[in-house]
């Protein structure tokens, strides 16, 4: 029993560094293509392009921008992550995209986050801002999720290794504007934020105190 119970412990321990190597990035050069077009041209087809080709969840985020491969070498995309990420934090205000498609694609790429440097750290830093530009459509899109997967999102988003002030500022503006429309959702919201606001680590760092 105390062996099963190690093992246990073990690969939850273990299974955040585990789980990104067997996750596949997306198309790349794909991806690349895109973000090429749109930096030499500001159009609509070239926004919806690299929204499409742009990791659609956290698994093929963290798969596409992770600076070590599933194949232990260095990730050359991990060098492209900084410019993708921050094109797509600002092609919502660029002009076409639907903010509905926008609001679900950022609640999926939160949704089972893992604070860390790097990508982890300028993805949460992207939903950060654009949550509360948008917070009517994340709290719309968050309920069509599982009770669970709405605190995974939230988990994310709160996770902070220290309190961080202007954090708190947002958990009571989230909350006043959106308790009477969602008071459930905001309720997990305030859950997890009860947890993860300055009581995490970075994941490469490991988990224990």
């Amino acid at each position: 029993m105390k062996r099963l119970l190690l093992a246990v412990l073990i690969a939850i321990a273990s299974g955040g560094v585990y789980a990104q190597h067997c996750y596949a990035p997306v198309d790349t050069a794909k991806l690349n293509k895109a973000y090429r077009a749109l930096m030499k041209d500001n159009t609509d087809a070239n926004r919806e392009a690299f929204f499409d080709a742009f990791p659609n969840n956290w698994m093929e985020y963290i798969a596409t921008y992770q600076p070590i491969g599933a194949d232990r070498k260095p990730n050359p995309q991990s060098l492209l992550m900084k410019e993708q990420v921050a094109a797509f934090g600002d092609i919502l205000g660029s002009g076409w995209i639907s903010p509905v498609e926008y609001c679900m694609k950022l609640v999926t790429l939160g949704v089972g986050g893992q604070l860390d440097s790097g990508a982890s750290s300028a993805l949460q830093k992207v939903i950060h801002e654009q949550v509360l530009i948008l917070h009517d459509g994340i709290f719309n899109s968050l309920a069509w999720l599982k009770p669970g997967h709405q605190f995974e999102f939230w988990a994310f988003f709160w996770s902070s290794p220290y309190q961080i002030a202007s954090l708190k500022g947002v958990r009571v503006y989230l909350q006043e504007r959106n308790d009477k429309k969602h008071p459930q959702e905001v309720k997990i919201m305030e859950d997890a934020y009860r947890y993860f606001y300055g009581k995490t680590g970075l994941a490469s760092e490991g988990y224990y105190r």
